[in-house]
């Protein structure tokens, strides 16, 4: 039995028939109407059914078959998928449909193949519902160095159709790492540097304010900065707050010291942190430094409260860590 092109399919069709280029693969090609939408330089479509394999082939279809790509080697440049997106039905097993207990776990396997098949430059079309979770994908694609968006969907009366580009968020670094994601920006490391995505207003306001602080001394390299990119020193260290839990009273002072000395320059100079009621995410004890990073809202002030801010955040904490108390700064 072959699946049958319904409203996934034709929804997903349009998509792959505006952007598909390069060496291209179908996976879980079912009737092979992705694969015949699809213009490259090569078409091969593959399924894990065997009458899917021979009806492909009926059409015209480069076909094999193949457990995703099992049966496949090397890279393409934009890989096809309407994916089994549906949490598992027990009584009615249908391997075109069950998507895994939760719905996701057979498009996150997906996934997690074409990291190994994805040419640098290439590009992921697929295709989930409502049902499949799309934030648990969402998620998935962001910790595993893709960019994504939604390029086309659809209502039905009982759910919703999503079809996602995914494409290497940095495809120059293939080394970089996953390390963060806040409301507006996703970081990377790779190697000593670390890299900041986010839109062209941030990175520019950023860039600037570190250029800024690098002159007095404070935070991380910059290193480059484009449209949507940003690329500073990567500072390996632990957090203030898990630094005070544990150090003793002599590091705790040294540590505290610097971190006024360095929010006295920036009163100073007219630079609001804006961080500092509130730093543990910002201040980093890295070996001797003690390095303040994430300067995305600071902004010049005529009354900066850097220092003031801190005394605050130190009383909570000396209240938490009761052996911080002995402190005077």
């Amino acid at each position: 039995m072959v699946y049958e092109a319904r409203e996934d399919s034709w929804l997903l069709e349009r998509v792959v028939s505006e952007r598909a280029f390069g060496r291209v693969i179908d996976v879980g090609t079912g009737s092979g109407i992705l694969a015949l939408a699809a213009k490259g330089s090569e078409v091969l479509a593959v399924d894990i059914n065997p009458d899917a394999v021979s009806f492909a082939r009926s059409q015209g279809v480069t076909a094999v078959e193949s457990d995703l790509f099992s049966a496949v080697s090397g890279m393409f440049d934009t890989i096809i998928c309407n994916t089994p997106y549906l949490p598992d039905e027990p009584l009615a097993p249908d391997v075109a449909l069950d998507g895994g207990e939760k719905g996701f776990e057979w498009t996150l396997r997906f996934l997690e193949e074409c990291k190994t098949h994805l040419a640098r430059d290439g590009q992921v079309l697929f295709l989930i519902s409502s049902f499949t979770n799309p934030s648990v994908v969402e998620e998935w694609l962001v910790k595993n160095t893709f960019s994504f968006e939604v390029v086309a969907s659809e209502k039905l009366s009982f759910e919703e159709l999503f079809v996602y580009r995914a494409t290497w968020a940095l495809p120059d670094r293939p080394d970089a790492v996953f390390v963060a994601r806040g409301r507006r920006s996703r970081v990377y490391r790779d190697g000593d540097v670390a890299i900041k995505l986010a839109d062209a207003r941030r990175v520019s306001q950023e860039a600037h304010m570190l250029s800024s602080v690098n002159k007095l001394g404070l935070g991380p390299k910059l290193i480059e900065a484009s449209e949507n990119r940003l690329c500073v020193e990567f500072i390996d260290g632990v957090r203030i707050d898990r630094f005070l839990a544990s150090c003793s009273l002599g590091e705790a002072s040294w540590a505290l010291s610097e971190v006024f000395r360095q929010c006295e320059v920036l009163d100073e100079a007219g630079i609001n942190k804006q961080e500092m009621t509130n730093p543990y995410k910002h201040v980093i004890i890295a070996g001797d430094r003690v390095v303040m990073i994430d300067w995305e809202r600071a902004k010049k002030s005529l009354r900066p409260a850097n220092e003031a801010q801190f005394r605050e955040y130190l009383k909570r904490v000396q209240k938490t860590f009761p052996h911080l108390s002995e402190v005077s700064l």
